[in-house]
């Protein structure tokens, strides 16, 4: 089922370009959702927060978050305080404790799909779930298998049953997770077709989110239009995508349906909360 597109009000932060600097007001029977991008609060960030306190990456934002009836981002760091790292250049992880800067800002969902939540192994990825699950957090995008990583999330809110999708199309491929390997959930063309054909039947909205694109690129690739419109034309309501660090626009797609404005393609830029 279609729902009105009035019914659903969509709040997409950009937090470089666009602050907020009032209170958002919705019909009082629509569901608002926010979006944030990538959020990484290990590295230099953990000395900043210490000092501060939990509250303070998002002290200035948090009500945009906190006031809507979902709010979403993307988590590109594991919750672990050790491990072997992954061989690459750059590799994060976050206090376990840091969750509460999560919650205390009032995030729902995030996506484990990206190129950091594996930067500890299996060890951090299963830690990272721990942590979500016993702190009341949803997630999506990563799992102990291929199957667990691709699993949906549904929420329900005001008697409106929304279903999210996370999917990674970054590097390391090792990342990615398999049949009997943990991983991130890439979204092979086939599989994600059937996964929201799949979907549709059981929610009001679908939101696919992907972890794309070339870092500080203005411009989506032809891959990430390809694959918004591909999940679009499968039944998802919309497509939100985060890693590039900038602003890449928008891509609206009009249907001759009840919900007439299906908004797609919306890139957060990946910027990070300080």
């Amino acid at each position: 089922m279609l729902l009105p597109a009035w019914k659903i009000t969509l709040v997409v932060l950009i937090f470089l370009f666009c602050p907020f600097s009032g209170i958002f007001v919705a019909p009082q029977d629509n569901v608002i959702i926010s979006f944030g991008g990538d959020v990484m609060l290990g590295n230099w960030i953990i000395d900043i927060v210490n000092r501060n306190g939990y509250e303070y990456p998002f002290k200035n934002i948090s009500y945009v978050f906190s006031s809507a009836d979902i709010s979403f981002c993307n988590l590109e760091a594991p919750f672990v305080n050790s491990g072997k790292p992954y061989d690459k250049e750059y590799v994060f992880k976050v206090p376990p404790k840091f969750v509460k800067i999560l919650t205390g800002t009032g995030f729902d969902i995030v996506s484990l799909a990206n190129n950091h939540i594996m930067d500890y192994g299996k060890e951090g990825l299963i830690n990272t779930i721990d942590v979500l699950k016993r702190n009341g957090l949803y997630w999506c995008g990563a799992g102990k298998n291929k199957k667990e990583a691709m699993k949906p999330v549904i929420i329900e809110k005001k008697g409106t049953k929304i279903g999210f999708m996370s999917y990674s199309m970054t590097f390391p491929e090792e990342f990615y997770a398999d049949e009997v390997t943990p991983g991130t959930s890439y979204p092979c063309e086939k599989e994600m077709i059937s996964s929201i054909e799949e979907l549709r039947k059981k929610v009001d909205i679908i939101i696919v989110s992907f972890h794309w694109g070339e870092e500080k690129s203005n411009y989506p690739k032809d891959y990430q239009i390809y694959y918004a419109h591909k999940a679009i034309d499968s039944g998802a309501d919309l497509v939100i995508g985060h890693h590039p660090h900038v602003v890449q626009g928008m891509d609206c797609l009009l249907y001759t349906s009840d919900a007439a404005d299906e908004l797609d393609g919306v890139d957060l830029g990946g910027r990070r909360i300080i």
